[in-house]
């Protein structure tokens, strides 16, 4: 595995997650309201955290021989379930009434803000704990692309 090539996966994985949270942000405080954003918030660290938790509780399933596939198989994954979950999020209408179908749509509404960043977290978790690169400087490539993400925000 080239550094180079790791470190912009990277890079681009974080980036491309706090890009994500924020236009979720923007769709909810759209959609519904603008406090929602907490909502997003905290389901992205919930996802993320339970992405890392994952590989934790699998710590014998990864190792630094299938690191190469592992990131890019994780990485589609994150592609992929933006994509539909972002789809999905679009068809839902989150309203508070009194009936069960509000319960329902909340629920698939938390489900599809947490799948995609489960996926990141999976990614960065392995990136972190299982390459044969300094921890130190994949941490900063992630913290770098975090940044960068959230720069992103005053170009839309």
């Amino acid at each position: 595995m080239k550094p180079l090539f790791f470190y912009a996966g990277v890079f681009l994985i974080s980036a491309s997650t706090l890009m994500l949270e924020i236009i979720q942000t923007r769709i909810l405080s759209v959609v519904v309201w603008y406090h929602l954003a907490f909502f997003v918030i905290s389901l992205a660290m919930f996802g993320l955290t339970a992405g890392a938790v994952w590989v934790y509780l699998r710590r014998g399933r990864f190792t630094e021989t299938t690191l190469s596939y592992d990131l890019s198989y994780f990485s589609g994954l994150f592609a992929l379930t933006t994509a539909i979950c972002l789809a999905v999020q679009m068809t839902l209408a989150p309203v508070i009434s009194g009936a069960m179908t509000t319960i329902w749509i909340w629920t698939e509404l938390a489900i599809c803000l947490s799948i995609p960043f489960f996926f990141s977290g999976v990614a960065l978790s392995l990136a972190l704990t299982r390459s044969p690169f300094r921890v130190g400087r994949v941490y900063g490539v992630d913290l770098l692309g975090a940044a960068i993400g959230c720069r992103g925000r005053y170009c839309c």
